[in-house]
C-alpha cells in the first residue's frame, strides 16, 4: 500500500507541475500579444503607378475645370508618331518610343487618314486643305517651333489642325456648329518658339470639358498662371480621342488617337 501512496504523490506532483507549465505558457503568449499590439506598425502604402500632381482648378461660367500642361524649350526633342492604322494606345506609343511626355496631335477621318497636312519628316500622310475649322498649322523647322494660319513651305514636322484660338496673344472669337462640352487639347508657342502642350478638362468627368467656342476665353482665364505668355495657340483633337501623358499627369483615351507628339 505504501508504494501505491508514493506513486499517487508523485503523480500529484507531476500534475501540479503540468498545470504550472500550462499557466506559464498562457501568460507568456498573452504577454507577447500585448507587446505586439502596443508596438508601432509600419503602414503599407499602395504601389505607386506614377507621380500625379494635384490638378490646378478654376471656375468658368459657373463650372469647375482643371488644367495640366508641360513645356518644351528644345524643339529638337519633339517627334510625331503616326497611329492612324496602328491604333495603339497612347501609353504604348509613349513607352515604345521612350517619350518623357506626349499628347495627341490633330484630327483624322473614319478612313483613318489625317484631316489636312500631316508630315513627320519621313512620312507624309495628309495634304493641306482649305477649311474654316482646320485653319492652323503647328510646325517645326531647323530653327524653331511655330503656329501659323498659312501652310509652311519648309519644315521637319507639320500638322494641320484647328481652330486657332489665340493669335498674336489675342483670343479669337469662335462660332462652332453643334458644339459640345469635351476635354480640350491645345498646342501653343511663345515669341521665343517655346512650345506649351496643355489640356483643359472637367475634374469630375475627365473626358468632358468646356465648349470649343469657350476655349479662347478659357486660355485667357488661366494664362496668368502659366509659365510664359502664349503668342499663338491652336486646338488639337479632343474629347474621347485625346490623350495627355506627362510625368505629373496622365489622361488616357477612350478611342485611339490618330497620331501623337512625343517629347524625349
Amino acid at each position: 500500500m505504501k508504494s501505491v501512496s508514493t506513486i499517487a504523490k508523485i503523480l500529484g506532483i507531476l500534475f501540479v507541475i503540468l498545470l504550472l507549465g500550462i499557466a506559464g505558457s498562457f501568460y507568456w503568449l498573452n504577454h507577447q500579444i500585448t507587446s505586439l499590439s502596443n508596438s508601432p506598425i509600419a503602414e503599407i502604402s499602395p504601389t505607386s503607378t506614377g507621380t500625379q500632381q494635384k490638378d490646378a482648378v478654376f471656375s468658368f461660367k459657373n463650372k469647375t475645370y482643371a488644367y495640366a500642361f508641360f513645356t518644351v524649350s528644345n524643339y529638337t526633342t519633339i517627334s510625331l508618331i503616326p497611329n492612324f492604322t496602328e491604333q495603339k494606345s497612347a501609353q504604348v506609343l509613349t513607352d515604345t518610343n521612350a517619350c518623357i511626355s506626349g499628347i495627341n496631335a490633330g484630327f483624322y477621318s473614319k478612313e483613318k487618314t489625317p484631316l489636312g497636312l500631316w508630315n513627320n519628316g519621313t512620312d507624309e500622310k495628309g495634304q493641306a486643305l482649305t477649311s474654316l475649322l482646320f485653319n492652323g498649322y503647328y510646325w517645326i523647322d531647323a530653327k524653331s517651333a511655330y503656329i501659323t494660319n498659312t501652310k509652311p513651305t519648309a519644315y521637319r514636322i507639320a500638322v494641320q489642325t484647328g481652330p486657332l484660338v489665340l493669335f498674336d496673344t489675342k483670343p479669337l472669337p469662335l462660332v462652332i456648329k453643334n458644339d459640345e462640352y469635351a476635354r480640350r487639347m491645345v498646342a501653343g508657342v511663345d515669341e521665343k518658339g517655346q512650345t506649351m502642350f496643355l489640356t483643359v478638362f472637367d475634374p469630375d468627368s475627365v473626358y468632358s470639358g468646356p465648349l470649343l467656342a469657350e476655349l479662347p476665353e478659357v486660355l485667357q482665364e488661366i494664362e496668368p498662371n502659366l509659365p510664359f505668355l502664349l503668342l499663338h495657340a491652336v486646338n488639337l483633337d479632343g474629347g474621347s480621342a485625346s490623350a495627355f501623358i506627362s510625368p505629373n499627369r496622365t489622361l488616357s483615351e477612350l478611342t485611339p488617337v490618330g497620331s501623337m507628339f512625343c517629347i524625349k
